[in-house]
């Protein structure tokens, strides 16, 4: 087994070891159009364990894009193995550090019932900051809401209403962690211009 960077004639191994394991890790940029729009640069340090035969066994990525650098913060793209191996994990974590500097934390979001990943990252010195869940809601009725006089609400307007999203959004996440760094307008406009945006969801 062998870790090596990312090279231009893997780029494709590597996007398609995201599609087949993106259902075990959190898939939050692992949609097709982030891979898509990935780009093998140094905002997207990446590293992959290859075995005897040259198949890809393990990947490990990061995203130091500018709202990265802005909260000192880099998260994990991905970082998973076929293998049961610390020792992967390991190699793998030993070159991504080369990149630290800058940063005062690396983070990633681990499904629950991933117990092995939570397992295998503690003994990376990994510590559990917060816990984020999805509330599901059924099919019975929305109920009514009486505003205040004066008040509405009203669907996004884009071009428009860039600034007061970020400042409701940045208000809201000013103590969330790992969400504390604030969001630019032109953040915000490329969020909405990427193709699994929902028209109105915001």
């Amino acid at each position: 087994m062998r870790i090596e960077r990312l090279s231009k004639g893997r780029v494709e191994d590597f996007l398609n070891y995201c599609r087949i394991h993106k259902g075990a890790v959190d898939s939050s940029f692992l949609y097709e159009d982030d891979l898509k729009q990935f780009q093998n640069t140094e905002e997207n340090p990446t590293y992959l364990a290859i075995d005897e035969n040259g198949k890809v066994k393990a990947a490990a990525s990061l995203i130091m894009d500018e709202y990265a650098k802005r909260g000192r913060k880099s998260r994990f793209r991905i970082f998973h193995s076929e293998i049961e191996d610390i020792d992967v994990y390991r190699g793998l974590m030993n070159q991504l550090l080369k990149y630290k500097e800058g940063y005062d934390k690396y983070f990633i979001f681990i499904p629950l019932d991933n117990k092995k990943l939570q397992s295998d990252l503690s003994q990376l010195q990994f510590s559990a900051e917060r816990y984020s869940f999805i509330l599901l809601r059924d099919n019975s009725p929305v109920a009514s809401v009486n505003f205040p006089e004066n008040h509405e609400i009203k669907n996004y307007e884009s071009g428009k209403d860039e600034e007061i999203w970020c400042m409701v959004r940045n208000t809201g996440f000013a103590k969330l962690k790992g969400s504390e760094t604030p969001m630019s307008p032109d953040q915000v406009k490329r969020m909405m211009a990427s193709d699994d945006y929902l028209d109105g969801g915001p």
